[in-house]
């Protein structure tokens, strides 16, 4: 849904700042709603500031920022593809760089992100190859 919303709003020529916010707000709302008092509590505490304004601005508005810009000039189907791929992003340094370990699952999770992204791949050359003739 959010990638078909911003790339309407994109394509209707709307700058990718403003989708970016109205979407993440609207999102917010929505999410707020099920949030509860301890959440809330820790977000405002004086140690929680720092960490809830590097997960809004670092983790969260410049990577959509980019991956919104990005959509502008590529396929929905792409981009989707990409960003599906942001687990893997996250969980790859996660076990290197923090030593989170890797269970099957998460193996398994990323084998099938893996195969998912080859099989995009290669379809989309053999869709490319089609339409040429």
């Amino acid at each position: 849904m959010y990638t078909w919303c911003s790339r309407r709003a994109l394509d209707a020529g709307v700058p990718a700042v403003p989708v970016v916010a109205v979407l993440f707000c609207g999102a917010g709302g929505v999410l707020g709603c099920f949030a509860g008092a301890d959440a809330v509590r820790w977000c405002v505490s004086p140690g929680g500031w720092p960490v809830v304004a590097y997960l809004a601005v670092v983790a969260t508005v410049a990577p959509y920022l980019l991956w919104s810009r990005g959509m502008a000039t590529t396929a929905p189907v792409v981009a989707t593809t990409l960003a599906l791929a942001e687990p893997l992003t996250a969980a790859v340094p996660a076990a290197v760089r923090l030593g989170e370990p890797v269970t099957g699952r998460l193996a398994a999770g990323g084998a099938l992100l893996g195969a998912g992204l080859a099989l995009t791949a290669v379809l989309g050359r053999l869709e490319a190859r089609v339409a040429q003739g």
